[in-house]
């Protein structure tokens, strides 16, 4: 499943986009205030697919800012959760019977649209820049369980075969009239959910997924918090001095060093490391390198490491042999084998059964990078377990085929060679999704209860991907959903700052505006409704009448 966040431009017309919804003065209306001014409007100008590839290839001109800008234009880049619902049971398909691109929009509607997934699938995507309070999300959700009842309804439109009938998207509203859409004999989605956490937030966030039925794997290892303590070494804040003894003496024993504890965000990030070492080292086979994970990191993980205190990066930089023991001993665990992997051993140990070629020719795949080496190369810049932090790295070879197809393996007739003569295509293709957005994160804005002043805190962008318990029909994804975005603001709030020493917290977060945007696809008017009815009228009477022709 693509995700919202990969919305891409397609080069077509979307016919439904007839701008904002007027206001009762005859005007359009600020949407949510004058923060989606600029996306609205290149939202009607290029579509949210042009608009997501403009915000990811902002590298070749600049940064983001801290305000959440790209260039200082006003764009928004972050935002707070957003869904991806796709069922392999219905299907999609172009004038001519023509394949899809995936990410091509077949239906507009307020929030999300209705597009194209591989291979010939539906999936329903959050629009960029997505859902940033409870407000749009419940206003979201609504509008996509009435599409979904909309789909469900033609289930029972047979065709000429007594078939649910093929039909036109713009059967529906907001639906394009170059696509068709194939019925599934039951609407039974999968749920995905992307969302930014702080990294202090994170231990929260993956104890409160386990409630709801997503299926995070991690290792529960003894002594991790002191043996970075120890490996750190960062003085403890200064303290009183102990006080004299009943006698008045002090023991002459020398005390030892004080070592603070590692920081919040450390341990998050770790709790990240963690959940992909234990799945690294468990998960026998998948169908992409994605699939392994249940939460899959859609920052990379040397823009998370950078996120740390520099002085708990410049210490681990210093101790990068004693990092990597540390992390592989404490979560690469093999529960089948009851033993600790090594650090040569593969950080991504699952066959990809789909990793080269397509059709009869698939053939499965591997990754050999080793967890020492994706472990040195975050903190040195490169995620090793992305495309383009392998691509980066310049010690893999001297061209792009070289860098990615290294510690890269693919199965021929039983046997397991080298794939570095394997499509650049299916190369890049390996690691999709994992750490895709580079160094992009969210924001989470806290105020200082003492201070009073706002301060903004990046927030890891990552994708729940193993979400369990969805029910088939419409709407059976919602309590998992809901108990998601319940987790993310429970992870946002814990992530808030703690005075130290006494657990309260000195921050509290500052909720976006509940203000319903205003959208980019404007629904039918009522005229437009009764027209729409009256052609699927006519559209279903001339289907009857020829299944009649056809009986005599």
């Amino acid at each position: 499943m693509g995700s919202f966040a990969d919305h891409r431009c397609v080069g077509r017309r979307v016919e439904q986009a007839r701008g904002a919804r007027p206001t009762a003065a005859g005007r359009s209306a600020p949407a949510s205030g004058e923060k989606w001014a600029a996306v609205l409007a290149l939202q009607r100008q290029v579509g949210n697919a042009a608009l997501t590839r403009m915000l990811e290839e902002r590298e070749a001109t600049g940064r983001p800012h801290a305000h959440g800008t790209v260039n200082g234009h006003g764009v928004p880049v972050q935002r707070n959760v957003g869904l991806e619902i796709e069922d392999s049971n219905w299907h999609t398909s172009g004038e001519g019977g023509r394949r899809l691109p995936k990410g091509t929009p077949v239906v507009h509607r307020n929030y999300f649209q209705l597009q194209a997934e591989d291979p010939d699938n539906v999936e329903m995507v959050t629009d960029p820049p997505g859902m940033a309070n409870r407000g749009d999300y419940d206003r979201m959700k609504a509008s996509m369980g009435r599409l979904e009842s909309e789909l469900i309804s033609q289930q029972y439109r047979a065709g000429m075969a007594g078939n649910a009938a093929r039909f036109r998207a713009n059967r529906l509203e907001g639906g394009v009239s170059d696509a068709f859409l194939l019925p599934g004999a039951r609407w039974a989605p999968h749920l995905q959910v992307t969302a930014g956490v702080p990294l202090a937030g994170i231990p929260t966030f993956f104890e409160r997924l386990k409630r709801e039925q997503v299926n995070v794997q991690t290792r529960q290892a003894d002594q991790v918090d002191a043996r970075l303590r120890s490996l750190l070494q960062l003085p403890a804040a200064a303290t009183a001095p102990s006080p004299a003894t009943v006698g008045g003496s002090r023991s002459d024993e020398p005390s030892g060093p004080e070592y603070r504890a590692p920081s919040r965000e450390l341990l998050g990030f770790t709790a990240l490391l963690n959940h992909y070492l234990f799945e690294g080292a468990n998960r026998p086979h998948a169908q992409f390198a994605k699939a392994v994970y249940a939460v899959m990191a859609r920052t990379d993980f040397a823009a998370s490491f950078a996120l740390l205190e520099k002085q708990e990066q410049v210490s681990i930089a210093e101790h990068l042999t004693e990092w990597v023991d540390v992390m592989v001993s404490s979560f690469a665990y093999d529960t089948a084998a009851e033993t600790y992997g090594s650090p040569a051993g593969p950080v991504l140990g699952a066959e990809i059964r789909d990793a080269f070629g397509e059709g009869e020719s698939t053939r499965a795949g591997r990754v050999t990078t080793s967890r020492e080496d994706w472990l040195r190369g975050m903190v040195n810049g490169h995620d090793l377990l992305s495309t383009h932090g392998r691509e980066a790295d310049p010690s893999r070879g001297d061209t792009e085929q070289q860098r990615l197809g290294r510690d890269v393996d693919v199965r021929e007739d039983a046997q397991w060679r080298p794939a570095l003569n394997e499509s650049l295509t299916d190369l890049r293709q390996l690691m999709q999704g994992l750490g895709q957005l580079k160094d992009r994160t969210d924001s989470v804005t806290y105020r200082n209860s003492v201070s009073n002043q706002n301060r903004g805190v990046p927030a890891v962008i990552v994708e729940v991907r193993h979400t369990t318990g969805v029910r088939p029909g419409a709407g059976g994804w919602i309590p998992t959903a809901d108990g998601i975005y319940d987790a993310v603001e429970a992870a946002i709030g814990n992530a808030a700052t703690v005075r130290e020493g006494t657990g309260t917290r000195t921050d509290t977060v500052v909720p976006e505006p509940s203000v319903q945007p205003n959208p980019a696809i404007r629904q039918d008017t009522s005229r437009e409704a009764i027209i729409r009815r009256a052609r699927n009228g006519v559209q279903d009477l001339l289907l009857k009448t020829r299944k009649l022709a056809l009986r005599r």
